[in-house]
């Protein structure tokens, strides 16, 4: 009996909650995937970070001011590694190095593209040809080659940390690992980085949401997240968190079956959206832009008319019609519910026939890059909270080879977009690059997804952004 009231005390006190799959890296540079994000997130350091409202923040520095348009400068807050080193410029000028090791080429060093020596660094694989400098031990010194408004936005990038040696990064942020097996992690609060009376978090790598959920239920985990829409009855039981998350969710046009526009445009015309939204009892209309409204301006849906996609399907070839069509994702009942319903629309509307493949995330990937099936549900995460952060996905060169987008319109679009660092201009630019990439059907967005966290309250001063990392920087326990 008296284990048992010991463990309910010790369950009280950790913060806990569950991530569907292990996490394969604790280094931010290799690793992929919003679960290792919302991990290494509370582990390490960028110099800023995006808020509760998806705004930019400083974080690793004090303050980064443009001197010129040519030259940014970084003040450094007071933060430590783990065994007592004070992090330094130059700890974030070796993390940003160690992208560019011959050994290892890592994709993330598009960040650093328009600052001066990039060229010669990403040719070489020496670093040192880059521009970034410490200044001084608590100025770090972006020498820039081409103006680059984003960068600010950029450096929230979990790549762009600090390294303690060129071998081994060391924990910046909130917490740090103390136990680790392939069922969970437990991070302890960092012995110099933590708030006062910060807890222990224990996370649980659990494929189930229905498993998940039982947990949540008899308090084993202080927070359920991405709430199932088949469970929303729960929001009345318990309180809970709602988050704007910034993710372009698409069904994907990839295939070479997929070629004819006319066929896309049937597609894309043959869903009610209204009805899509009441299926996932969604605030953001399917059919629409993915992003905030903030960024662009004017109605970009697609729009529900069944008989023009009627008539585009009729004028297709026998061969086009007849054809057996194939749609693939990855995911739980959620997923597999509205993927049903996409199918079913098409076959009544069009008289077209789709059958659906639920596939585990590995071979999905594979799929979609060897583009096996030919319509793809894919849920696509920029890397920071812009419009040019996410339609960059889009670019000719995008390491996304299946969202390119060959259009010079939109691609000169997009470099406008890039540079620009006046508001209204950019909200032009925009709605110009939506309107282009909307109206070359290579995909129909699934609006804008919004998601609850059931949580009992024991905790405070933790939330998850709209770029759906969670952050527990601040985190403490209710009544301290």
């Amino acid at each position: 009996n008296f284990s048992c009231k010991k463990r309910e005390e010790t369950l009280q006190d950790v913060f806990s909650f569950h991530l569907m799959k292990s996490i394969k890296s604790l280094n931010p540079q290799n690793s992929r995937g919003v679960g290792a994000k919302t991990l290494l997130n509370n582990l390490y350091r960028p110099l800023m970070k995006i808020n509760e409202q998806g705004k930019t923040t400083a974080y690793g520095a004090q303050s980064c001011t443009w001197n010129t348009s040519l030259e940014l400068r970084c003040r450094l807050k007071n933060f430590y590694f783990s065994n007592g080193k004070k992090v330094v410029a130059q700890d974030y000028v070796r993390g940003m190095h160690n992208l560019f090791k011959p050994e290892s080429p890592n994709p993330f060093v598009y960040l650093l593209k328009n600052i001066a020596g990039f060229e010669n660094a990403f040719k070489n694989h020496k670093a040192a040809h880059l521009k970034i400098e410490a200044f001084s031990e608590t100025e770090l010194r972006f020498i820039f080659k081409n103006e680059d408004a984003e960068f600010i936005n950029k450096l929230t990038h979990l790549s762009l940390i600090p390294f303690q040696t060129s071998d081994h990064i060391g924990y910046s942020g909130a917490f740090q690992v103390s136990k680790q097996t392939p069922s969970s992690l437990i991070l302890s609060p960092h012995p110099y980085n933590k708030v006062k009376n910060q807890p222990t978090v224990q996370i649980y790598f659990i494929e189930s949401e229905n498993t998940a959920l039982d947990l949540f239920k008899s308090q084993k985990l202080s927070i359920m997240r991405q709430l199932m829409t088949t469970e929303f009855h729960l929001l009345k039981k318990y309180p809970y968190k709602k988050t704007k998350q910034f993710r372009l969710d698409s069904l994907l046009f990839v295939s070479d079956s997929m070629s004819s526009k006319p066929l896309r445009q049937a597609l894309s015309y043959a869903l009610d959206y209204r009805k899509l939204q009441s299926l996932y009892k969604s605030e953001g209309l399917p059919g629409c832009p993915n992003l905030p409204k903030e960024f662009y301006n004017s109605d970009l849906c697609l729009n529900f008319a069944p008989k023009k996609a009627k008539l585009l399907f009729e004028s297709l070839s026998d061969e086009i019609k007849n054809r057996t069509y194939h749609l693939a994702f990855s995911g739980g009942e959620d997923l597999k519910r509205g993927m049903e319903w996409v199918a079913f629309q098409w076959k009544k509307h069009l008289g077209v026939k789709f059958e659906i493949h639920s596939l585990e995330p590995g071979v999905f990937m594979s799929a979609l890059k060897n583009k096996k099936y030919d319509v793809f549900r894919k849920s696509i995460y920029p890397q920071r909270y812009s419009c040019h952060g996410a339609l960059e996905l889009f670019h000719k060169d995008s390491p996304l080879t299946y969202l390119a987008q060959k259009s010079a319109l939109f691609n000169n679009s997009l470099q406008k977009l890039e540079t620009s660092k006046d508001m209204n201009l950019e909200k032009t630019l925009c709605t110009e690059s939506l309107i282009l990439l909307r109206d070359s059907f290579s995909r129909i967005p699934l609006g804008h997804y919004i998601t609850y966290h059931l949580t009992h309250n024991d905790f405070k001063n933790w939330f998850i952004n709209p770029m759906d990392q969670l952050d527990l920087s601040g985190l403490q326990k209710n009544g301290e």
